[in-house]
């Protein structure tokens, strides 16, 4: 497997992480099963690795996208936010499935309670980053092994196998190595 190439770069932040849509709702309380409560607020955003893309590019640091965009309103969504963000995407595009989402509950406690739904970003498939071209100036990523969710055991496993290739670009561990 080809996984990266590597090429010219002054240094930018290589995103591996999973891009998706954050629809937030505030309610009183979260719902018990088969109850109905009404919203007090409720907003759409892009988010996940989005976040720290954003942040890297408001301190003036180029940023580019290298998990997958599907197709539909969610993948149109993301994309619309990476290109107004000056966000490059390098990445592959699935032409068969969205991006997926996240619906997120935050009550009066400010306690949050989260569902969540698997879109492209969550099947690359084995050669998923064979096209992402990294620099020796790029940012040095540490992916937390422990702290990550595949979208089954063994698409975990095939992750985590993906990005040890990317090795000393991006550093597999552990939450106890991190925690000391």
């Amino acid at each position: 497997m080809n996984c990266a190439r590597y090429a010219d770069s002054p240094g930018r932040v290589v995103s591996f992480g999973q891009v998706i849509v954050d629809l937030t709702i505030r309610v009183g309380r979260v719902p018990h099963p088969g109850e109905d409560v009404y919203a007090d607020r409720a907003g759409v955003a892009v988010g996940a690795g989005f976040n720290a893309l954003y942040a890297v590019r408001r301190m003036g640091v180029d940023a580019v996208y290298a998990g997958a965009l599907g197709t539909g309103p969610w993948s149109d969504r993301i994309r619309a936010a990476l290109e107004r963000e000056g966000i490059a995407h390098g990445g592959v595009t699935d032409r068969e499935d969205d991006n997926g989402f996240c619906i997120a509950l935050t009550d009066a406690d400010a306690e949050r309670t989260f569902v969540s739904v698997r879109g492209a970003e969550t099947r690359l498939g084995p050669h998923g980053f064979d096209n992402v071209a990294v620099g020796a100036g790029d940012v040095a990523v540490r992916l937390v092994a422990d702290a990550c969710a595949g979208s089954s055991p063994e698409n975990h496993e095939m992750a985590i196998r993906t990005m040890e290739l990317f090795t000393p670009l991006i550093t597999v561990t552990d939450s106890a190595t991190i925690l000391g």
